[in-house]
């Protein structure tokens, strides 16, 4: 949940962003504005898939403008990543 001062103050979501990652790059502005983003790791949100855009395939603009805008954030990694919380690397390293 967001204020809607703050949701207007950040310009809203990306309208080039119609797919893919327009919650994440919201997320990061907020942040890069000072905002504090919190994840709500037990929340459940329902989502209608292509209810509001229509049904189709990203725009190139979602994965290339996207990755082209963060790209020095994305170079650096996830700060909060911890492979000890990663359920794949635990499998991989058991069937290896």
């Amino acid at each position: 949940m967001v204020r809607r001062k703050v949701f207007e103050e950040l310009g809203g979501f990306d309208e080039r962003l119609r797919v893919e990652s327009g919650d994440v790059d919201f997320c990061l502005r907020a942040q890069e504005r000072g905002y504090r983003v919190v994840y709500a790791s037990y929340a459940v949100l329902y989502h209608l898939e292509g209810a509001t855009r229509g049904v189709g395939k990203a725009t190139l603009w979602d994965r290339d403008g996207f990755t082209k805008r963060w790209r020095g954030l994305l170079d650096k990694g996830d700060p909060y990543y911890n492979p000890n919380l990663d359920k794949m690397r635990s499998y991989r390293i058991r069937i290896t």
